[in-house]
């Protein structure tokens, strides 16, 4: 079976989601074919083109065979996406032996399919088809609703075998059902804007903000790490051959003809704020950190404007804060309750190992020997000497093998050790942060918004939801309703 090189890390984020073996997806996926059907306006810069592309590029990280059908060429510049993503994914032309098929350009017209497409601020998806002003916001959106839909319609006919899906029709400019469908994408400039965090979230904003032709501004793109091989399960900008580029480079190449300013930063947030000689004056920092600590950080600068994109366990969500206000600010979303695990006992817990021992070992980097591997091996139910190419590695570097799907154990055998977000949840995650910033940097925009702070789906699983917007009241413990912060806050900004 064609599976991707990256399919253990996407089994992870699968089997966490659904409970179910290694050998159970291998067997669910090998049973199915998904379908992308391309009309002839896949092939012109619009929505339709962007909506192909950003399905393909979520399909190919996890199903293994694809049927592309429709127009020639828009068939071959898709393939050649899919193909550019997973070297080993099958590709083939037959719309009638598909389990389901996404019609992009045009009216889905049978019962194994349906459409997907964008006008203006609005992404559709369900029988009709809807064209109108190019967006890429509401496109990527349309798609990831497209790979949600298709993703429930494969795992969900395992269990039963009549589905009914309502058509999906979601406004980004106000999370109702069809405002801004006929609003043309305006020019737009952000400012000089901290991009904090490009990982899955980070990604598919950068994916919006390329297309967005009009929007100009300064981005500083921050994040220290490179992309590794397991993060192809749910980046949307990487493909095969860029494992190991560093992310902040990755982010530049991608937005590298647009009209925005950039400035790479390969640092923590911390780093920058420290390196930044600007700092004082940034206005506008969006995060998308896969860390308390680092959106904490991001709202003690005291920046204007703060967006932020994340996921959780099973859901997603966007969220924009301004400090002063009755509104909660985004270190209020996070702040601490109550004592949790720390990294170290998670660890403990999770390879079986006494957790004074597995501490001892992970500050002192000390390689682990023969007898902690054979710990781990007993407590993740392992045949002797599976892991004996862990011997002389670090302690954390075998966690991070468990808990990215580097070991080709079922989930069932060690527990949830951590559950992965889906490719579709962290992209849409991104696209909903990315409209928010342009929303907000725009008054004309942000007048026709919604008006709580926070946009929450709180499980993927299920459909999404019919309320999209909650309003969050300040915590009166966080530092935002602290006398000298504000005090800080209005001298900064004054005047």
């Amino acid at each position: 079976m064609p599976l991707a090189p990256f399919f253990s890390r996407a089994y992870s984020a699968v089997g966490s989601h659904l409970g179910i073996t290694r050998k159970e997806l291998e067997k669910t996926l090998t049973g199915h074919t998904v379908g992308i059907h391309l009309a002839e306006t896949c092939n012109s810069e619009s929505n339709d083109q962007w909506i192909a592309e950003l399905l393909a590029n979520l399909l190919s990280r996890l199903y293994p065979t694809i049927s592309i059908s429709g127009d020639k060429t828009a068939c071959k510049n898709i393939s050649e996406l899919a193909l550019s993503i997973n070297p080993n994914i099958e590709i083939i032309d037959d719309r009638n032996g598909t389990s389901i098929t996404v019609y992009i350009g045009e009216q889905c017209t049978n019962n194994k399919g349906f459409s997907a497409c964008a006008s203006g601020w609005l992404a559709y998806v369900g029988k009709d088809y809807k064209s109108g002003p190019a967006n890429p916001y509401s496109s990527g959106v349309s798609a990831s609703l497209a790979a949600w839909r298709v993703f429930q319609t494969i795992f969900k006919k395992e269990k039963t075998k009549k589905e009914n899906f309502n058509d999906i029709s979601l406004s980004l400019l106000d999370f109702g059902t069809c405002s801004g469908a006929s609003d043309e994408l305006p020019a737009v400039n952000v400012g000089e804007v901290a991009v904090v965090g490009l990982g899955a979230v980070g990604n598919s904003a950068v994916w919006a903000w390329a297309r967005h032709t009009r929007l100009t501004g300064k981005l500083h793109l921050i994040d220290n790490e490179d992309v590794e091989l397991s993060n192809l399960q749910r980046y949307s900008l990487p493909k095969y051959e860029d494992y190991n580029i560093g992310k902040v480079q990755l982010a530049e190449r991608e937005l590298g003809k647009t009209k925005l300013k950039l400035k790479l930063w390969p640092c923590t947030v911390e780093d920058f704020a420290q390196r930044f000689k600007g700092i004082r004056k940034l206005q506008t920092i969006c995060v998308s950190v896969d860390n308390i600590e680092g959106r904490r950080t991001t709202q003690a600068l005291l920046p204007r404007l703060v967006v932020n994109g994340w996921t959780s366990d099973n859901g997603l969500g966007t969220s924009w804060h301004r400090f002063l206000g009755n509104e909660a600010c985004l270190a209020c979303l996070y702040h601490p309750k109550g004592q949790s695990l720390s990294q170290t006992e998670l660890a403990a817990k999770a390879l079986g190992i006494k957790h004074e021992q597995l501490a001892l070992l992970w500050v002192s980097e000390k390689p682990i020997e023969k007898d902690e591997i054979r710990t781990i091996e007993k407590h993740l139910k392992l045949s002797k000497g599976k892991l004996k190419n862990w011997k002389g590695k670090r302690v954390q570097d075998v966690y991070s093998g468990v808990v990215c799907g580097q070991i080709g154990i079922d989930l069932k055998a060690i527990g949830r050790v951590a559950t992965v977000p889906l490719a579709h949840q962290s992209m849409l995650a991104g696209f909903l942060m990315a409209a928010e910033l342009v929303k907000r940097s725009d008054q004309n925009l942000e007048s026709k918004s919604q008006t709580e702070i926070l946009a929450i789906w709180d499980d993927v699983m299920r459909p999404p939801p019919k309320y999209w917007k909650v309003n969050r009241q300040k915590n009166p413990e966080c530092f935002c309703c602290d006398e000298i912060y504000k005090s800080v806050y209005e001298n900064k900004w004054k005047g």
